[in-house]
């Protein structure tokens, strides 16, 4: 029987996070701090919470007298949706200009943009998938007059994307080491105001409009990360008091679940749990998202991975466009890993 003999743990399937994320740091260091970003990221995410046929809808809503209000002083959560909306439309308007995506198609007349925006939004366009809905909604959210077009906004970056080089080099600095294998942060995607479009087309000149929309974003990004930051410090406070009685009042202090003020948590557990397959480059693969999702954790205490199936090339994954496709059923790829006692 088993009794006496120390027993090796697995846990598999899809964590719905990468390796930079929270959730996957915490299984695999052990432990998450109140004071970890993704506490204060996390309190002010919604799914839907940037939906583009919401704001289809609201748009299609609107009246000349509605129109003009100006935006108010908005709590997180909701200047959370309005720079993924800010994000979302810069990068719709700018690849268009640049080449990189198709116009709608939608021919629309009307004497004022609020009219040709509806017109649109009538038609099924969303500031997702239209550069007129997706100017009129990036204005808006600025503060800006009201329009159906950002000249030259492909010659600037959004302010809160990285750059290619950038991603690279924090692909190299913030690397973790833990029994031998590497985790990178991958290449998924972040929050959608930390995405938006590199910019930098050559030739193309800002107008005044696409420098007036540079200026808001950097103020809404600015005021929203120094809101986090606040939230983050909050808890980080309040964590040593609070965490030092729960750990004392533990009857397996090993193990730890402690709320820390409104939004945050420390989270511990006593496992030393290893990645059987490494951390892939992506395991799930679809339009708009690729990422390292699923993994096979063993305990390293008593448990080791000796081979695990490397992931298909990229060429079978993309040769129907994304997954799943004829010979992969799902969006995920398996996990597969032999293990030794």
């Amino acid at each position: 029987g088993l009794v006496g003999k120390e027993v090796g743990l697995v846990v598999c399937g899809d964590f719905n996070g990468e390796p930079f994320d929270g959730v996957i740091r915490f299984v695999r260091e052990s432990v998450l701090g109140a004071g970890d970003g993704d506490w204060a990221l996390g309190s002010v995410f919604r799914w839907g919470g940037t939906s583009s046929r919401q704001a289809a809808k609201e748009l299609r809503a609107l009246t000349p007298e509605t129109e003009s209000v100006q935006p108010r002083v908005l709590e997180l959560e909701e200047r959370q949706q309005r720079l993924g909306r800010m994000a979302g439309s810069w990068r719709v308007v700018s690849e268009v200009e640049r080449g990189a995506r198709s116009p709608c198609g939608v021919r629309a007349d009307g004497t004022t943009p609020l009219v040709v925006a509806q017109a649109h939004a009538d038609k099924g366009c969303t500031f997702k998938t239209c550069a007129t809905v997706a100017a009129y909604t990036l204005r808006r959210d600025a503060g800006m007059s009201s329009g159906v077009s950002v000249h030259g906004l492909s010659a600037l970056r959004w302010p809160g994307a990285d750059t290619a080089e950038e991603r690279e080099r924090e692909a190299v600095t913030s690397q973790v080491t833990r029994g031998g294998e590497a985790s990178r942060p991958g290449n998924g995607n972040g929050p959608e105001w930390a995405r938006g479009d590199e910019g930098g087309v050559e030739g193309v000149t800002p107008s005044d409009d696409a420098l007036a929309a540079l200026a808001a974003a950097t103020r809404e990004l600015e005021n929203h990360r120094a809101g986090l930051e606040r939230m983050r410090e909050n808890a980080a406070g309040l964590e040593d008091e609070i965490v030092a009685r729960a750990y004392a009042a533990s009857p397996s202090p090993g193990w730890l679940a402690v709320p820390v003020g409104s939004s945050a948590m420390h989270l511990r557990h006593p496992l030393a749990l290893v990645s059987a397959c490494g951390y892939p480059e992506f395991t799930n693969y679809v339009g708009g998202f690729a990422g390292s999702l699923d993994y096979i954790w063993c305990d390293s205490s008593a448990l080791a991975s000796v081979a695990s199936m490397p992931m298909p090339p990229l060429e079978s994954v993309t040769a129907e466009t994304a997954l799943p496709n004829s010979e992969f059923p799902s969006d995920h790829l398996p996990m597969v890993a032999d293990l030794r006692f």
